[in-house]
């Protein structure tokens, strides 16, 4: 059997390195052989790259034309194509921490609904041969929470997670996106309150069991 590449995906602050550890945690336990995968991968040559964009030394976020970091972001994920196919080959399951579908960020820089278009076919073209996800988690977590987070984070922000006006766009891509009906959908909060780690995590595991079905269920 091949394995399963489940993604979690969403905005910065909405918890998914966390969630992607935990889900790994869970699918060990029952048993199944697991890697954690993190995008993007600083380690690497392209990697390196993006760190360097985000860290501004290219310029502002806006001072490259938005397909320059989305080939840079690509390109890393691509490094890790063949290792990737071998694992689920070899019924390895992977939880990724951010995937192709990322690159929204970069779509979200994109003004005009023709032109985003446009831009998202390239992106999917570009990205095609990657090995398809067989579940996308959405963590949904409101701008307004995401920079209430953020702003308590001790590190320097980086270029996406300085700008809020920015990082709405970003989270009205997503939710464009998860609206289609493809995405399983998770909200971070209630009532404007973030919800428990552990309460999101066992919705992601219920979730993403019956998205996977049949003998491959993890409930």
């Amino acid at each position: 059997m091949r394995g399963k590449l489940i993604v979690l995906e969403g905005v910065d602050a909405s918890g998914k390195h966390t969630q992607a550890k935990i889900l790994a945690k869970k699918l060990k336990a029952l048993g199944f052989p697991v890697e954690l995968a993190v995008f993007p991968s600083y380690a690497t040559p392209f990697g390196k790259l993006v760190k360097k964009y985000l860290q501004g030394k290219f310029g502002d976020k806006d001072s490259l034309p938005p397909e320059i970091p989305a080939m840079l972001y690509a390109a890393d994920r691509l490094q890790h194509k063949k290792e990737m196919e071998s694992k689920l080959k070899a019924n390895t399951w992977i939880v990724a921490d951010r995937y192709v579908y990322s690159n929204l960020y970069q779509a979200a820089k994109i003004k005009g609904e023709k032109e985003r278009a446009r831009f998202m076919d390239w992106l999917e073209e570009l990205e095609k041969s990657m090995p398809q996800a067989d579940a996308v988690v959405f963590l949904d977590l409101s701008p307004e929470l995401s920079a209430k987070l953020l702003r308590k984070r001790r590190r320097k922000k980086d270029l996406h997670e300085k700008d809020a006006a920015y990082l709405k766009h970003v989270h009205a891509l997503y939710s464009k996106e998860a609206k289609k009906g493809k995405w399983l959908v998770v909200e971070c909060s209630r009532n404007g309150r973030l919800r428990g780690k552990k309460e999101i995590a066992e919705e992601i595991f219920e979730k993403v069991g019956k998205k996977v079905g049949g003998r491959a269920s993890i409930l």
